[in-house]
């Protein structure tokens, strides 16, 4: 079968008689040329085709846009690390565990909220990513620190002791009331 040209197609679509002629036309418009899309069609017929061309095209460009999504994470992370660094991209090293040489593994480094409320701001922002970007886009507000992963557990680990410590005087204190 030979396939007509699209204008002479779209034109037996705009000059059909009765509806039933528009939509045979259209049928037709469709079956030759299936990635157009016309101004008759529905809003949910133009949505799913949008919706199967975007999947097929995710479909063959996965493996760029998975490099593309590390590659911006990745820069985003450094930016943020650099600004609360003040360049040099280390810990702080607030336990002194590194010694003299400072720690600079980027893979390691994250960034943390100085006075421990990490937990409600990271419900109302969320973490990773999303958190580094929230950073950039308020100015880099002050109260965070870049820390080591070591760093990081030894700082949690002291304040799961204080606490403890904190509710065993508590219990003490009701003993020794009692």
């Amino acid at each position: 079968m030979r396939r007509k040209p699209y204008s002479k197609l779209w034109a037996r679509v705009r000059n059909a008689k009765t509806e039933e002629k528009r939509q045979e036309a259209l049928k037709q418009l469709r079956m030759f040329f299936p990635t157009r899309h016309s101004r008759f069609d529905t809003l949910e017929e133009r949505r799913e085709n949008k919706r199967l061309l975007q999947a097929r095209w995710r479909k063959r460009n996965q493996a760029d846009i998975v490099s593309r999504s590390a590659a911006i994470r990745l820069r985003t992370k450094e930016t943020v690390i650099r600004h609360y660094s003040n360049g040099t991209m280390a810990c702080s090293n607030p336990y002194d565990i590194h010694g003299t040489v400072p720690f600079c593994d980027i893979r390691a480094n994250s960034i943390d909220q100085i006075d421990n409320n990490h937990h409600i701001h990271r419900d109302e922002v969320g973490s990773g990513t999303h958190f580094y970007l929230w950073l950039i886009k308020n100015n880099f507000p002050d109260g965070y620190q870049v820390l080591c992963m070591n760093c990081q557990t030894i700082k949690e680990y002291e304040r799961r002791k204080k606490k403890l410590l904190a509710r065993v005087e508590v219990l003490k204190n009701k003993a020794n009331v009692e």
